[in-house]
Order: C-alpha cells, then sequence, then structure tokens
C-alpha cells in the first residue's frame, strides 16, 4: 500500500495528502498586494513540478483578481535550491526597475533569497518585503523574522497514516485525494512599498 504525501502521481492513481498550494500562494501574494505592493516577483520551482504549477496559479490569481498585472519579467522558474533562489534574486536585484516584493516557493529556495538580499545590502522590509512557503525552525528568529505560508505538516501526516491503515483494510476502496489548507504566518519581513518607490 502507498500514499503520497504532498504529491500525486496522475499514472498511478494512489491515495494522497497534499496542502493547497494555489490557495496558500493566493493568500500570501495577495497580503503583498495589500501592502501596496504592484511589481511582485515569484521566485518558483520547476516548471514539471504540481507544486510549482500551483503555487504560481495561486500567484497568477492573486493579481487577477487585485487587477494588477503580472510583470512576466518577474515571473521566475528554478530548481528548489538555494542556488536558484539566490542566482534569481541576484538577476531580479539587477533589473532597471527591480521588484518591490518576492514571493519564494519553498524553504530551501527562501534561503537563498536572503542570502542575496544581505549580500546586496537590500534592507527587509525597508526596500524589499519577502514571504516564503514552509516554515523553516528559525524563521521567527531571524532579523526580521520570516512572513512564510505555514503548512500543516502534523496534520498531513496523521491524515497519510489513516489512509494507509484504511487502504491495509480496504484495498479496493476508492481513491481519496485529501486536500488541507496552509495558513499565512504574518511576521517582521512584510511591509508597505517604500515611499521612494512610487511617491
Amino acid at each position: 500500500a502507498l500514499v503520497a504525501l504532498d504529491r500525486r502521481f496522475h499514472v498511478l492513481p494512489t491515495d494522497s495528502v497534499a496542502v493547497d498550494n494555489e490557495g496558500a500562494a493566493h493568500e500570501a501574494v495577495s497580503h503583498l498586494v495589500r501592502l501596496g505592493h504592484r511589481r511582485i516577483a515569484i521566485v518558483g520551482g520547476p516548471p514539471d513540478a504540481h507544486t510549482a504549477r500551483e503555487r504560481l496559479r495561486g500567484y497568477e490569481r492573486a493579481h487577477r483578481e487585485a487587477r494588477v498585472p503580472v510583470v512576466p519579467e518577474l515571473v521566475t522558474t528554478g530548481t528548489f535550491r538555494e542556488s536558484a533562489g539566490l542566482s534569481i534574486t541576484r538577476h531580479l536585484l539587477g533589473l532597471p526597475d527591480p521588484p518591490t516584493a518576492i514571493f519564494s516557493v519553498n524553504n530551501l529556495t527562501t534561503i537563498g533569497v536572503l542570502r542575496a538580499l544581505r549580500e546586496a545590502g537590500t534592507p527587509i522590509p525597508g526596500r524589499m518585503s519577502l514571504v516564503g512557503f514552509d516554515d523553516i525552525p528559525t524563521a521567527e528568529l531571524l532579523d526580521p523574522p520570516l512572513t512564510v505560508v505555514r503548512q500543516p505538516t502534523y496534520r498531513m501526516g496523521a491524515r497519510a497514516v489513516e489512509l494507509l491503515i484504511h487502504r491495509l483494510r480496504e484495498p479496493d476502496s476508492p481513491v481519496q485525494e485529501v486536500q488541507l489548507s496552509g495558513s499565512l504566518v504574518v511576521r517582521g519581513s512584510t511591509g508597505p512599498v517604500p515611499d521612494s518607490v512610487y511617491p
């Protein structure tokens, strides 16, 4: 018996437990829009990863609902690794009109984003607001503490075990795809757009 955790296998129908990636990303980016940001970059993951695609859809939906145009040069893809977050953020900071906020789609990428911002001497949130996807153990200890999308990891694990036990007891029962909600934890890394950007 097999239960997929935080992913789905479309070739092989399998019980699964995942977070609502699109909904959580939508909430994160909407938070930035409410703060006045209009040039919001997404430091994304690989296009072949369903989690990256879903988080990108949430990013796009937040823009669409707020009637804020998506700026193509601010939509990036990467590898879910720290090195990708670092190189992409360096590129974003070098644009003629850099973003005022970044949404990073996983915890390793977020570490790379933070390294690049520190390397460039970019104050958070004074010159750049940042929201990461996944809460990291040290997020609230950073200076400033990091605003994140928190995944319900304990509930996901517990629900996966329940599905596995059910599958062992009833091997021919219909496949279940469980989706749980993430939550936005607002800390100190997000703030209003600097006055100097939009006079």
